[in-house]
């Protein structure tokens, strides 16, 4: 993304900070494992243009979020400007609830 001032106003992005990818515990790709990822490459490949940034969202790992990386680098992914790392946790207590 160009940081320089825009003559034009204000420059406006999509950003999706939730998105599992098929490495998170919970996902909803079927399929095997090579299936599923392919659908998920493509359904972010097929994206609209608005959208730049991504945070990868699964749960308790970043290994999907490695993956996509794996795949930036092979030449895929490449409509949106950036990845992000996110870990999701589940609690079933809170501290100093009941």
């Amino acid at each position: 993304m160009d940081r320089r001032r825009r003559s034009d106003g204000s420059l406006w992005h999509k950003w999706d900070l939730h998105v599992h990818t098929p490495a998170s515990i919970v996902h909803s790709y079927p399929g095997d494992d090579d299936e599923a990822w392919e659908a998920f490459l493509c359904d972010i490949e097929n994206l609209p243009a608005d959208y730049k940034v991504i945070g990868i969202n699964d749960y308790l790992f970043i290994d999907g979020y490695e993956k996509i990386v794996s795949k930036v680098d092979e030449g895929r992914l490449a409509n949106i400007a950036m990845f992000l790392p996110v870990i999701e946790l589940r609690l079933n207590v809170f501290g100093g609830t009941d």
